[in-house]
C-alpha cells in the first residue's frame, strides 16, 4: 500500500518536473534583492520528497537540523547534520546577517555549491528548518525548500534502507561564495521598522502567541507589547494538526484576512527569528513577493527602550 503510493507520486513528481529540476520562480523580489532562481513553491511534501528518494541526483543535498542525539539514531543516508545553535548564535551576533565570509564557510563545509539542490528538515515544529531556509537564501542558495511537516512526518515514509545511524557522514567541502544581495526574502533592521511603524508604509505581521502579542505574558518590570500597527497572526494557525505548513490557498486566505496583500510589502517578526522565518516562508508559499524578515525581532525591539510599543 505504502510503495504503490510511493510510486503513484513518484510519476507526480517526474511529471512536474520535480527530479528533473523544479521550476523556476517569476515572481518580483523585494526592491533590496537581486532575482535568483528559487523554487516555485519552497516547501516540498514529505511523500513526494520521499519518493524522490529512490532517484539519483548528485545536485540533492539534504541538511538535518535535529539535535544530535535524535540526528544519531536515525536519518536520511548522506544528510549533513546543521549544528542550528552555531547557526542562530552566528546569524543574531552583531553584523552576523551582513558576514558572507562567515557564511560561505559554513554553507560550504556543507558540501553546497551554486549547482546544489537544497533540501531542509528538523524534528517537525518547522521554525528550525525555516530558519535554516531563510539563511541560505539569504545568502545566495538558489535553489532550497523545506520539508514539509519535518522528521515527524517523514520517516514513517522511508524504507530502513534509506536511513543510517552515526553522529556524521563525510561531507566534501565546496567552494561556495555568500552574495547577500541575492536574497530572495529581505531583511527589515530595527531603524527600518521604526521608520516603517512611524508611516505606516507596510504592512507588520507579529506571529508571536497573542499573550505575546498583548503584553499579558510579559513579567514584571519587563516591557510587553508589540510594534505599533502590527497585526497578530500565532504561527501555529499556520501549521495543521499533523505540523505541516498548509497548502498556498489556506495561507493566502488566513494572510488576506489580516489586510496582507500579496503585492505590497510585508513584515514579519517573532521573538528570535524562528517563527518569522517560518511566516516568511509561509507568505513565499501563499504568492506574496515583497516579504521581508525583521529577524533580530522583539527580543531586540523591547530591550531598546527608544522603540515604541502598544499594547
Amino acid at each position: 500500500m505504502r510503495l504503490a503510493r510511493l510510486a503513484a507520486i513518484s510519476l507526480t513528481a517526474l511529471a512536474t518536473g520535480f527530479i528533473a529540476g523544479c521550476a523556476n520562480s517569476t515572481a518580483s523580489r523585494p526592491a533590496s534583492a537581486t532575482t535568483s532562481t528559487p523554487a516555485a513553491d519552497p516547501v516540498i511534501e514529505p511523500e513526494a520528497f520521499a519518493a524522490a528518494l529512490a532517484a539519483a541526483d548528485d545536485r540533492r543535498i539534504i541538511l538535518d537540523c535535529r539535535k544530535l542525539e535524535d540526528f544519531a539514531p536515525a536519518h536520511i543516508a548522506g544528510s549533513r547534520r546543521v549544528d542550528l545553535a552555531d547557526w542562530s548564535k552566528l546569524s543574531r551576533s552583531q553584523g552576523g546577517l551582513d558576514d558572507a565570509a562567515a557564511w560561505s564557510d559554513r554553507i560550504g563545509a556543507l558540501g553546497i555549491s551554486d549547482s546544489s539542490r537544497v533540501f531542509v528538515l528538523d524534528a517537525g515544529g518547522m521554525t528550525d528548518a525555516a530558519r535554516v531556509w531563510f539563511l541560505l537564501q539569504r545568502f545566495g542558495v538558489r535553489d532550497v525548500r523545506v520539508v514539509n511537516g519535518g522528521w515527524k512526518n517523514l520517516q514513517p515514509l522511508l524504507a530502513d534502507t534509506a536511513l543510517q545511524r552515526g553522529t556524521s557522514s563525510a561531507v566534501v567541502p565546496a567552494s561556495f561564495t555568500a552574495r547577500v544581495q541575492s536574497s530572495a526574502v529581505g531583511v527589515t533592521s530595527r531603524d527600518d521598522l521604526k521608520s516603517i511603524a512611524a508611516k505606516k508604509s507596510a504592512a507588520v505581521l507579529d506571529v508571536r502567541t497573542i499573550d505575546e502579542y498583548t503584553g499579558k505574558s510579559a513579567k514584571e518590570g519587563e516591557r510587553g507589547g508589540h510594534v505599533p500597527t502590527a497585526t497578530n497572526l500565532p504561527h501555529r494557525d499556520m501549521l495543521d494538526d499533523s505540523g505541516r505548513l498548509r497548502p498556498t490557498p489556506e495561507l493566502r486566505e488566513m494572510l488576506g484576512a489580516k489586510n496582507l496583500k500579496t503585492d505590497e510589502e510585508v513584515v514579519v517578526y517573532c521573538q528570535s527569528g524562528g517563527r518569522a522565518s517560518l511566516a516568511a516562508l509561509a507568505a513565499v508559499r501563499a504568492g506574496y513577493t515583497n516579504v521581508t524578515n525583521y529577524y533580530m525581532s522583539m527580543g531586540e525591539w523591547l530591550g531598546d527602550e527608544s522603540c515604541p510599543i502598544q499594547k
